[in-house]
């Protein structure tokens, strides 16, 4: 199976703007919320995907902008959104809300990206154990999403296809396989990962080895490794003595076990409760640290 994502994108995006520039705000291209108060969308005219964007007008003046932008600019999200996309984007929305959205703060975003599948997305799905040091939040036959609240990050994986048809986006022409899945992180806390507030213009910067772009691509990558799915090759004995038999199967139980455990843990555990000298301690910490060392080989 090809796991290298394709497609790549800032999907959906929360932008605040500070009251100076919200003064300059074109009016004539929005429309109240037919519910919801102080809120606006675009007008018709303004493009054939406006029903994507929601303006919220807050009592200190400034202003929030959510949307997802494939959809704003493509009608659909199974498109690339990096660099040179985002400065369409970005000329496009000063065109039509005559504002500059370079320095305003990015509260949110989603970055994703596609690979695919040699499985359906649903079997695939059914093999994610857990995911480490996140939480699963949501769990249905054609999405799994876990979050990690301490970093403010949610991670989706996701059946694309299935999704583009609920969301009413979906042509065969667009998606020529069926077997199509995203992984996606929602992005809560960007100053977690960029250390310091993230602005708009810094994902406008030029793909480089620290750019943001970069770093949100790396974040992706490095958690998608965190799931965790069954270990295909049984771990196998070093030597077939009763000891190395009993720690194989019990090495292939923490690798397939839905909860992360480690044996090694627990057995050291096991011998520092024990009422054994110091001395049988040490031996035995040394005999069991031999053992792991002989099967290191394995994923966790």
């Amino acid at each position: 199976m090809n796991s290298n994502l394709y497609k790549t994108q800032v999907d959906f995006i929360s932008m605040k703007i500070d009251r100076q520039e919200a003064s300059n705000l074109n009016w004539n291209n929005l429309v109240d919320h037919p519910t919801l108060r102080n809120r606006y969308t675009l007008v018709e005219k303004a493009g054939p995907n406006s029903k994507n964007f929601s303006l919220y007008v807050m009592s200190s003046g400034e202003i929030t902008i959510n949307l997802s932008i494939p959809y704003f600019l493509f009608g659909h999200n199974y498109h690339t959104v990096e660099n040179e996309e985002l400065q369409d984007f970005y000329i496009i929305i000063k065109k039509i809300l005559g504002i500059d959205i370079k320095k305003s703060e990015v509260i949110e975003l989603e970055y994703g990206g596609y690979y695919d599948s040699e499985i359906s997305p649903e079997e695939f799905l059914k093999k994610i154990l857990r995911m480490h040091n996140h939480d699963l939040i949501y769990s249905k036959s054609y999405m799994r999403m876990f979050e990690d609240k301490k970093q403010g990050i949610c991670f989706k994986i996701y059946d694309a296809v299935e999704n583009a048809k609920r969301k009413r986006t979906y042509t065969a022409e667009r998606f020529t396989s069926e077997h199509i899945i995203k992984y996606e992180i929602k992005v809560k806390k960007p100053e977690k990962i960029f250390k310091s507030k993230l602005l708009f213009e810094t994902l406008l910067g030029e793909p480089a080895q620290n750019s943001a772009l970069v770093q949100l691509k790396k974040t992706l990558t490095k958690l998608k490794s965190q799931l965790v799915l069954p270990y295909e090759k049984k771990v196998e004995p070093v030597k077939y003595d009763l000891i190395n038999i009993i720690y194989t199967a019990m090495k292939n139980i923490e690798n397939h076990h839905p909860e992360h455990i480690s044996i090694f843990k627990q057995l050291m555990d096991v011998i520092d409760e024990s009422p054994l000298s110091s001395s049988q301690k040490s031996k035995r910490r040394k005999a069991i640290q031999y053992l792991e060392e002989q099967y290191e080989f394995s994923p966790f």
